[in-house]
């Protein structure tokens, strides 16, 4: 065998070598940033469900806290027993108003009574009473069956 057909031999056998090479670490490369983009997807993913939750939680406690400061009121109370609309609605306005100032997704404070009777709606207050039949509303019907707070989603 001359050194020439050695020489030939050598550097076919690098030159495959090199190929061989180069497309291994290219499959591992391109491998490894899918596997990069896909953690990145789903951490993203992740995070945006987190500040969703955050937000929605947050958003929960603040309407029930103002719930819970409305409805503490032994005046606002004594306008419900007596069924005094008028009154109600000039009692509760301050806090509906301050409540849509802090948060502008808080749209409507809707008091509906244990028989099922629609009080009022403090964000449309000439909208008139009326008797909500039973099952018409299903979250009204289960909180006033079980007498406890329940947190749902209502699109009206």
């Amino acid at each position: 065998m001359t050194y020439t057909k050695i020489k030939i031999i050598s550097s076919s056998f690098f030159v495959v070598f090199v190929l061989f090479m180069f497309l291994f670490f290219r499959n591992y490369i391109l491998e490894k940033q899918k596997n990069s983009v896909d953690a990145n997807i789903l951490n993203t993913k992740q995070y945006i469900k987190k500040s969703i939750d955050f937000i929605i939680s947050e958003k929960q406690r603040h309407y029930i806290e103002l719930s819970n400061i409305i409805f503490s009121n032994k005046k606002i109370l004594k306008t419900l027993e007596n069924k005094d609309r008028e009154g109600f609605y000039q009692l509760v306005k301050n806090y509906y108003d301050r409540a849509r100032k802090r948060d502008e997704d808080f749209w409507g404070l809707h008091v509906i009574l244990p028989d099922n009777f629609s009080f009022i709606r403090v964000h449309k207050p000439q909208v008139a009473d009326k008797l909500l039949p039973k099952g018409k509303k299903p979250l009204i019907d289960k909180v006033n069956h079980s007498h406890q707070q329940v947190i749902s989603f209502d699109s009206g």
